[in-house]
């Protein structure tokens, strides 16, 4: 770790992992280190069978009752793009963080060494709430209308501020649910 990256191993945390350990000049698999990464993997898969379950549960139930009341029948628009956004919101983490992790856990077991540096890592766990929220703004039509007012609002306010008049307004449609009401 010092030749890399000039850090000493007792000043940082550490988590390693051995795959192997060595005795009488004979490599062996380190047996701590099996049920180690496959107890990840076990609640990776669980924490994802769990959510995969609920979301088919909750797909199921939905679509029972929105098929029994008519008034439901209105806002069935809305609740499908929120089951929509719950399941780009399922894959995201698993694009992002899971699945280039298990390569690391498994690179030391058959010998493949694997140098560079946490910051991509640390990039890729950054940006998660980021797109977590981008993903309910896009998928979302409410909210995506609700964002595009306040930007345009505050464009205007700006553009008042700079008595920038030769710039054309802008108007939004209100949006408007069956019974004649403000979405917003």
């Amino acid at each position: 770790m010092y030749d890399q990256y000039n850090v000493d191993s007792y000043d940082v945390p550490l988590f390693v992992l051995l795959a192997y350990g060595e005795k009488n000049n004979t490599k062996f698999v380190r047996f701590q280190s099996l049920v180690c990464i496959f107890g990840q993997m076990g609640i990776m898969t669980l924490q994802y069978l769990v959510m995969m379950i609920c979301g088919f549960l909750l797909y199921k139930k939905i679509s029972s009752d929105l098929q029994q009341t008519a008034e439901m029948r209105a806002h069935s628009k809305v609740q499908k793009q929120f089951f929509k956004a719950l399941l780009y919101q399922l894959a995201a983490p698993s694009v992002l963080v899971h699945l280039p992790a298990v390569p690391l856990f498994f690179a030391p077991f058959f010998d493949m060494k694997i140098s560079f540096h946490t910051r991509l890592v640390v990039y890729f766990f950054s940006i998660y709430p980021l797109l977590d929220s981008l993903i309910l703004f896009l998928v979302v039509s409410d909210y995506r209308l609700a964002v595009k007012k306040i930007i345009i609002n505050r464009a205007r306010q700006v553009l008042t501020f700079f008595n920038a008049s030769t710039v054309s307004p802008f108007t939004l449609p209100t949006p408007t649910t069956n019974h004649g009401t403000n979405v917003y």
